[in-house]
């Protein structure tokens, strides 16, 4: 019982966190995240290689953090530097084996791969949701990204709890069933359409579309965290979120949905 009110208190504020961001925008948006980028860098480094050297994951969680407030102010705020970031990002990306030459040397090779990894992987993921929300209607669009993954999860997970029975892929997470995916898949249209009816700018086929590309994307991001997980035999990526685990854990589907979001609005706007 305790957990669960820890688990509701912490999902109510962390929600709410989120909407406010992307109604918010600007600042509240560029806070928010970076902090949110920092610690999901940190979780993937500290993940993957078990703990060692916290120094050297703090680091990169710190370069993460760098590139996503460079490419995300510039872009944002059209600052000087927007269209030409990548000559701050890719010397920034350099740096994290030029620290991990003078940390330990050839022991840190597969330190310096995951801390390269972890920076480009998860500023990118959220990079892409910022570049959605300065796109026309984008707190529109971003909102409804949110919700259409926050209902996807919801009902993937109560309809696979009612009649749930073949396995998408047990090895990795056995409790996932084909038929809460699809559940999950109808609610998450279902959620995009409610967008249509009451919002202004996109067409009925482009709310569909961009659900099935979230839903689908969103899933995949879900097995790739599960299966990180499983690799080295933890439950949840951090505990900073009481009841919830950690950043990766709450936002393992955004974070591979996102890039792919931000495609599609690009090909069909």
């Amino acid at each position: 019982m305790n957990n669960l009110i820890t688990r509701t208190i912490t999902g109510v504020i962390f929600v709410g966190l989120i909407v406010m961001s992307v109604l918010l925008g600007d600042y509240f948006f560029l806070s928010f995240f970076v902090i949110i980028v920092f610690f999901g860098s940190y979780e993937l480094n500290v993940l993957v290689m078990e703990n060692s050297d916290r120094a050297f994951s703090i680091f990169c969680s710190i370069i993460s953090s760098l590139i996503f407030l460079i490419a995300v102010s510039g872009g944002m705020f059209s600052l000087p530097w927007a269209e030409f970031s990548y000559h701050f990002i890719i010397p920034l990306l350099f740096l994290v084996p030029i620290a991990g030459l003078f940390r330990g040397g050839i022991p840190y090779v597969k330190r310096i791969g995951v801390g390269i990894l972890s920076a480009v992987v998860v500023a990118f993921a959220f990079i892409a949701l910022a570049n959605i929300l300065i796109l026309d209607s984008g707190k529109i669009a971003l909102l409804a990204f949110f919700c259409i993954i926050w209902t996807y999860d919801t009902f993937a997970y109560l309809v696979g709890i009612a009649i749930g029975k073949r396995r998408v892929c047990e090895a990795i997470s056995p409790k996932k069933s084909w038929e809460g995916t699809i559940g999950g898949l109808v609610f998450g249209i279902l959620c995009a359409v409610v967008f249509y009816y009451f919002t202004a700018g996109f067409s009925f086929a482009t709310w569909t579309g961009y659900a099935i590309v979230i839903c689908l994307f969103g899933t995949l991001g879900d097995y790739c965290e599960s299966m990180l997980k499983r690799s080295v035999d933890v439950k949840d990526s951090g505990k900073i979120l009481p009841g919830h685990g950690g950043i990766l854990d709450r936002f393992d589907s955004a974070m591979l949905a996102a890039p792919f979001a931000l495609l599609y609005l690009h090909f069909v706007l």
